[in-house]
């Protein structure tokens, strides 16, 4: 009866130390289904931090072109206020009068570098999938502005021409010649820009799988297949800092280094250009892994 109980007692035992086993290796297969949940968890959260990022830096962006038209709005109603002026007293109104020349010489310029900013705002906003409803507001607005200021300055200029008509073949020649310095000069302060986690690049074809950028290296022009619509577009002369919030950023593209730097205690919160004409120098293209 011992032998018995004793056999008993110890198949109990057994059972006991099976099923505490068995919740250890259950609790193994949470611990993978966590460390899933958590890796997806940081994807999400880096791929969050890039959104807001992308989205900074559009702003900055955007601020930066509306500052111009805004300060040119301003040049334009000096130089409006000049001419109007000088339409006060027609004796002293002179097509031959150098001031009056550089007045509207200095208008053609501006106007059509409102123009082409709005223009180009437009554009940017209807390409842009980020949500951005209030700047999309702020530049409707401003085109406003921007085409009543129009109207105002071909009014002073059909007074003008009614006074001389060589005021209007002064408007004409600076305004041809000042669309086609503006065009060479956007041609010349054009760069482009892109960063994301190395899959998202791959996954965009912006970088191959070796990690280079597509196009750079030995190819000296694009590939066919380079997905250029990735990129933002900026002009060098106004993008100073372009805003990051990573831990860590690896230039894809070649830059001098002692053109820019990456500021950031712990995480590099933003790139920032001292020198544009040095760092675009090599490439009119910036691409960076971030992680």
């Amino acid at each position: 009866m011992k032998k018995y109980l004793l056999i008993v007692m110890t198949l109990g035992l057994f059972a006991c130390q099976t099923e505490t086993e068995n919740p250890s290796e259950s609790g193994g297969g949470n611990n993978s289904i966590n460390n899933k949940e958590l890796d997806d968890l940081k994807a999400e959260n880096l791929d969050l931090k890039h959104q807001i990022a992308v989205k900074d830096s559009m702003y900055n962006y955007y601020a930066a072109y509306m500052n111009d038209i805004r300060s040119n709005l301003d040049l334009i109603q000096g130089k409006q206020k000049n001419l109007f002026d000088k339409t006060a007293n027609p004796e002293m109104l002179s097509a031959t009068d150098p001031n009056i020349v550089e007045d509207i010489q200095a208008l053609g310029k501006l106007l059509n570098d409102n123009q082409a900013k709005i223009a180009k705002l437009k554009a940017e906003i209807k390409n842009n999938n980020t949500q951005m409803s209030a700047f999309e507001e702020m530049i409707i607005s401003l085109s406003e502005e921007v085409e009543m200021k129009n109207m105002e300055i071909f009014q002073l200029q059909q007074e003008m021409e009614n006074m001389d008509a060589a005021f209007g073949e002064l408007f004409e020649a600076f305004k041809e010649t000042s669309e086609s310095l503006e065009t060479t000069t956007n041609a010349l302060n054009t760069a482009y820009f892109a960063y994301g986690t190395k899959k998202e690049l791959l996954d965009n074809n912006v970088i191959t799988t070796e990690g280079g950028f597509i196009g750079i290296g030995k190819i000296k022009e694009l590939a066919d297949n380079f997905n250029h619509d990735y990129f933002t577009e900026v002009n060098i002369m106004d993008l100073k800092e372009i805003p990051l919030g990573f831990e860590k950023v690896e230039m894809v593209t070649t830059h001098p280094s002692s053109s820019y730097e990456f500021k950031g205690d712990g995480q590099i919160t933003k790139l920032v250009i001292n020198d544009p004409k040095a760092f675009w120098s090599i490439s009119k293209y910036l691409v960076m892994v971030v992680k």
